[in-house]
């Protein structure tokens, strides 16, 4: 549906079914659209040793390649695991095992919908399929579940976090921005979404997460960005110590996934001793 019969939708049902609405957006919110990947994506992939990751609460697909520590990669929302595919070869090349999966309702994994907790959840059950972990990087919607993957089980040496969210409030609150949602229909949505989370909503935040991690970072935020604003990567630098911020310029919020310095600096960080 077009954004702008959607806004539409809303303000009507917002006006005579406030619930209604509420429930529709939640749908909308945690529903995923699955995107088509690219030629090289699909010949990354095929170059790969696929698997799936049965430890997990769904059966996830997953591509490994090289040998040695491994660097686990962790993609968006309505990405897949080859939306970080440009990171793979360079970081094999520097003695990295590089795995990636597509998370639930995504690319070819199972599923319609999920949240930002099952997609913590899934990265830990991950985890410890795979075993001790040496680095992650995850990209925005996968930055934070990172995060919250750190916070709640899994261990790494080295994180890098693209283009991360400072909180779950502030995404949502720019998706009813985006769509014109009414706020009693957005109260009534976070009520609904933290029943389904199980946790406060304080805890998906940096707020909380922030000053709890002690794994060394390199977060990287374009000046640019359209979708996560640049001051939300400056807000997580500010929360997590020992972490350092990289500002680029012109690569908005996908490009940067493609950019050869930031990748090359990926790379310095992790094989830096």
């Amino acid at each position: 549906m077009r954004p702008n019969l959607l806004k539409i939708t809303f303000r009507i049902l917002g006006l005579f079914t406030p619930a209604l609405a509420a429930r529709v957006g939640v749908r909308l919110f945690y529903t995923p659209r699955r995107r088509q990947p690219s030629e090289w994506e699909t010949q990354l992939q095929n170059s790969g040793v696929a698997f799936v990751a049965s430890g997990t609460e769904i059966p996830l697909q997953a591509t490994s390649w090289g040998n040695g520590p491994i660097v686990l990669l962790v993609h968006g929302w309505e990405g897949r695991g080859t939306q970080l595919g440009r990171f793979v070869m360079p970081l094999v090349d520097a003695g990295f095992r590089v795995v990636t999966f597509d998370g639930p309702a995504h690319g070819q994994s199972p599923g319609r919908s999920t949240t930002l907790p099952e997609f913590a959840t899934a990265i830990i059950a991950l985890c410890r399929e795979l075993g001790p972990l040496y680095g992650i990087v995850g990209h925005s919607f996968g930055a934070a579940a990172t995060s919250i993957a750190l916070q709640n089980g899994i261990s790494a040496e080295k994180a890098v976090l693209v283009s991360p969210p400072f909180s779950f409030a502030s995404v949502v609150g720019r998706f009813a921005s985006f769509l014109s949602i009414p706020e009693d229909v957005l109260r009534r949505m976070h009520v609904l979404m933290e029943k389904r989370h199980r946790c406060p909503p304080d805890t998906l935040s940096f707020d909380t997460i922030g000053p709890q991690m002690r794994t060394p970072a390199l977060i990287f935020h374009d000046a640019d960005d359209r979708y996560v604003p640049y001051h939300d990567g400056l807000a997580v630098a500010r929360v997590w110590q020992g972490s350092t911020m990289i500002t680029t310029n012109g690569l908005g919020h996908n490009r940067i996934l493609s950019d050869g310095i930031v990748i090359e600096r990926v790379v310095e960080f992790m094989v830096r001793v």
